[in-house]
């Protein structure tokens, strides 16, 4: 998938605008998931729910600041994604409301 924003070394290619619509969207997504992971503290105070969201959305923003053509960076912040975004469907949810706090948001 990162390979719409550069293909790897040796010899990279990026292909445009796919490249540039790719990694802005990287972006702007790390950037709202790591404001979701704010408000989402801000309103359960639980950090179990909002580290890992945290995480989640600077690994995503860094595949975004570091496209496959940059080694070993992307790398790096791309299995920081993989592996976090997982980790919340791990961690306890603990109150109802919380638990509704998260299926709002992953059903949006």
């Amino acid at each position: 998938m990162s390979d719409l924003g550069s293909t790897q070394p040796p010899n990279p290619i990026i292909h445009e605008p796919s490249a540039t619509i790719f990694n802005s969207t990287m972006l702007v997504t790390g950037a709202l998931l790591l404001v979701a992971a704010y408000f989402l503290h801000r309103s359960t105070g639980r950090r179990v729910l909002t580290i890992p969201l945290a995480v989640f959305g600077f690994g995503v923003f860094g595949v975004g600041v570091f496209p496959g053509n940059v080694v070993p960076w992307h790398g790096l912040f791309a299995l920081l994604t993989f592996f976090s975004g997982a980790s919340p469907s791990f961690s306890p949810l603990g109150s109802s409301r919380a638990r509704s706090i998260i299926s709002a948001c992953c059903s949006a």
